[in-house]
């Protein structure tokens, strides 16, 4: 599995469980104790980072098939 390939993976399963832990705390109004909206957040700042590494790898693919 290449880097880029685990990225990809890692960034759809924090986007996932972000999503998910989002949808459980809708509406209960009860905070459950390991998987609360800061949880979340930290998933999807996590997706983000995994985003711009990815891009970063991309970019120096792009600039090496250029060169």
């Amino acid at each position: 599995m290449t880097e880029k390939e685990l990225l990809r993976m890692q960034i759809r399963s924090y986007e996932f469980y972000a999503d998910l832990i989002e949808r459980a705390s809708r509406g209960t109004g009860d905070e459950l104790p390991r998987w609360n909206t800061e949880k979340a957040a930290q998933y999807r700042r996590l997706a983000e980072e995994y985003r711009r590494r990815l891009a970063e790898i991309e970019a120096a693919e792009k600039q090496v098939a250029t060169s």
